[in-house]
């Protein structure tokens, strides 16, 4: 879904009638069959009575959850840079203002991302983690190359190999997470994770857009991709650390 918005959303807005009206359109039109399949489902029949509960994170599990929070914390504010930055920077790299060019790379990373979690499904979460993190840095690195060099190949290197390190962080941290939790307690600790990852995807790339208003497009897009990529760094060493002290107390 966040792959395709940006890729139909493209395609209709530079190919089709009425660029600023039509992609709306369209996806009002796509939620009507959607709203009509959650109005066919059965009606639920509650066995107790119903208690709203906030998102917590249980003591015993704080150190997985500082960890793998982290990893995706930092995982999804590249998703949120890609979905609202890069589509500019894609039109300023191939000195092109085709829609869909940008909407396309947003794609790529996404689609990457959910195919690695496909073909990766039931391995090892902390595996996962310490193949992902690393990987997410190179993306960012080869982000940052390819605006110093004004490659658009490169930056497409860089978005899906930064989509495939997105796509091992965030499963092996919902495995971690989900793992860890008490199960009278997952619904809470849930919550939490996503929490997490709704403010990655938001408020980093609000940071980055004032900063091109100051320095540049290229310029804030390297240096965030500098900074989160040393983040990333810094967290598999975090990663590390804690497994050793796992297998140290098992």
């Amino acid at each position: 879904g966040l792959g395709g918005g940006p890729l139909l959303g493209g395609l209709l807005a530079q190919y089709a009638p009425a660029p600023h009206v039509l992609p709306f359109v369209v996806e009002i039109v796509l939620l009507i069959p959607a709203a009509v399949t959650i109005a066919a489902l059965p009606a639920a029949r509650p066995t107790t009575r119903r208690r709203p509960r906030r998102p917590e994170i249980p003591t015993a599990m704080r150190s997985v959850f500082a960890t793998s929070g982290m990893a995706n914390f930092l995982a999804f504010a590249v998703i949120g840079l890609f979905l609202a930055l890069i589509p500019t920077y894609v039109a300023a790299l191939a000195n092109s203002t085709n829609l869909l060019l940008g909407g396309g790379a947003a794609a790529l990373m996404l689609a990457c991302s959910a195919i690695v979690q496909v073909v990766s499904y039931g391995k090892p979460s902390r595996a996962l983690q310490r193949v992902g993190l690393p990987m997410l840095a190179a993306g960012l690195g080869l982000l940052a190359l390819a605006g110093s060099v004004s490659s658009l190949v490169l930056l497409l290197a860089a978005t899906a190999l930064a989509g495939i390190g997105q796509g091992l962080v965030f499963l092996g941290g919902l495995t971690a997470v989900n793992h860890a939790a008490p199960a009278d307690r997952r619904a809470e600790v849930l919550s939490s994770f996503y929490v997490v990852v709704y403010c990655g995807v938001g408020l980093p790339v609000i940071g980055v857009g004032f900063l091109a208003t100051d320095i540049g497009l290229i310029a804030a897009v390297r240096f965030f991709a500098g900074v989160v990529a040393v983040l990333c760094l810094i967290v598999l060493f975090a990663l590390g650390r804690a497994r050793h002290r796992a297998q140290a107390n098992p």
